[in-house]
């Protein structure tokens, strides 16, 4: 048998760029006041041209185009009237009985247990105004542990799992896994997943947290025109936490959710370092209520039990890493004490706490064993 011999040449001019903007496009570009991205066509190589074709391409004319307008049109306009939120929708949790949060609490470990809860984190951006560009949940505040807003939102969804597998399995060799969707962007997806990995995902399992990327949009002018951001290449930005329903479409996730037998989806930001996330309490309220949608908020006053933002940096007057650390030490210092525990202290103590390991509790559970008639010197971290 003769050998096979494969020729492959080269045509130069396959593939090659136009020498002019192809006029289907020009045209579509026209229609949305945005023909200036072939502006400096003439002056850019091949390469260049192909690169710039293929950014153009890719985005969705026609939808930018309604966000534009929609976000053009709105400028000027009073803003509607805000109503307050009928009674009958609300509840406040300082207004139910013991009997009653009890009774959410448990619904909600009950439905965490068979596996119909998600937690979604929203951690597209990076951590700019902390002076930092890595993820904003990789930020640590100071806490004497040392760890990560990742790290804390982990270790609470370990010990949430704990609870649930503990409250229906009464101590049996069963298990429950919370599984973790990751919303990130083109700038912190990478990032995110190294420093996951490096961390050994917290002690969670690796097949529980999916990373996905939000979306992102063109960067416009005030008059809605496309900010380039090289001569062949138009600035875009991350399209905001409402980018979630895209991508979550897009990514198929949803799908994913079904197939595993999710029914409830816990949404989150990654900036509040006292996030209570995977809330046994909130979940059972929400299925106790058969609603599709519900959201917890926290008064502007007496917020410290859930509520410790992380926006901006050391320095600033208010929501900075410092001022987060002080309410989680605080707060935690306030279990220690009421689990019969006690504090020792060098400087004073409203300016200093004791960290409680998310390992430990949850919301200040269950610490009797460990605290009863023992002195902790704060700042420390109280762990097993």
């Amino acid at each position: 048998m003769g050998e096979s011999t494969v020729a492959m040449g080269i045509d130069n001019d396959a593939g090659a760029a136009p020498n002019a903007p192809p006029q289907q496009l020009m045209e579509r570009l026209k229609d949305y006041g945005q023909e200036h991205v072939f502006a400096l066509w003439d002056e850019l190589s091949p390469q260049e041209r192909h690169l710039l074709l293929n950014d153009i391409q890719s985005l969705d004319l026609s939808r930018i185009d309604r966000i534009i307008r929609c976000s053009l049109r709105s400028h000027g306009l009073s803003v509607a009237a805000i109503e307050p939120v009928p009674e009958s929708c609300v509840s406040s949790v300082e207004e139910r009985t013991m009997e009653e949060r009890e009774r959410w609490w448990k619904m909600g470990l009950k439905a965490i247990s068979e596996g119909k809860l998600a937690v979604l984190l929203l951690s597209g951006g990076q951590g700019t105004r902390l002076g930092s560009s890595d993820p904003k949940g990789c930020f640590n505040i100071g806490l004497p542990s040392g760890k990560s807003l990742f790290q804390l939102q982990a270790e609470r969804i370990l010990c949430v799992q704990r609870l649930a597998t503990h409250a229906m399995n009464e101590g049996s060799a069963g298990s429950v896994a919370i599984n973790w969707y990751i919303m990130t962007s083109p700038f912190t997806d990478d990032a995110t997943r190294k420093f996951f990995e490096s961390h050994k995902y917290f002690g969670l399992e690796a097949d529980q947290v999916t990373f996905f990327q939000q979306g992102t949009i063109p960067c416009i002018s005030k008059d809605g025109r496309y900010i380039m951001d090289t001569p062949y290449k138009v600035a875009k930005a991350p399209d905001g936490n409402g980018g979630v329903y895209s991508a979550l479409k897009s990514s198929r996730l949803l799908e994913d959710m079904a197939s595993r037998g999710i029914k409830y989806v816990d949404c989150y930001g990654v900036d509040n370092a006292l996030v209570r996330v995977a809330d046994p309490t909130f979940l059972g309220y929400f299925i106790d209520k058969g609603v599709a949608a519900a959201a917890k908020v926290v008064r502007k006053v007496l917020r410290e039990e859930e509520f410790a933002p992380v926006k901006n940096a050391n320095g600033s007057n208010y929501d900075t890493p410092d001022s987060a650390r002080l309410l989680v030490l605080r707060l935690h210092a306030r279990w220690v004490v009421a689990a019969g525990g006690f504090l020792t202290h060098s400087v004073p103590l409203y300016s200093t706490g004791v960290e409680v390991s998310p390992r430990c509790s949850y919301a200040g559970e269950n610490l009797e064993s460990i605290c009863r008639g023992r002195t902790f010197h704060a700042p420390c971290e109280i762990t097993f």
